[in-house]
């Protein structure tokens, strides 16, 4: 199956879905993530809002995932 077909199809049943970005690492180290992010569809970055503050997030970006321990983060900044 090609990026594209998988794409459509991801995008199909996932509609909350705003963007599709490939990360290949060909090297065998500990790193996880490959240096180049390529966008396949729609953004390569994710959007949010915590009590005011706007948030953009690139794939390789860390962000909390947990939203009630992120709220408290963001109070105490």
């Amino acid at each position: 199956m090609k990026l594209m077909e998988l794409s459509g199809l991801i995008t199909e049943k996932l509609h909350n879905v705003n963007g599709i970005v490939l990360n290949f690492n060909p090297h065998k180290t500990n790193e996880i993530l490959g240096k180049e992010n390529i966008p396949v569809w729609g953004n390569d970055f994710i959007e949010d809002e915590i009590n005011g503050v706007s948030f953009k997030i690139s794939p390789k970006s860390f962000f909390q995932p947990n939203g009630g321990q992120l709220k408290t983060i963001v109070e105490k900044l």
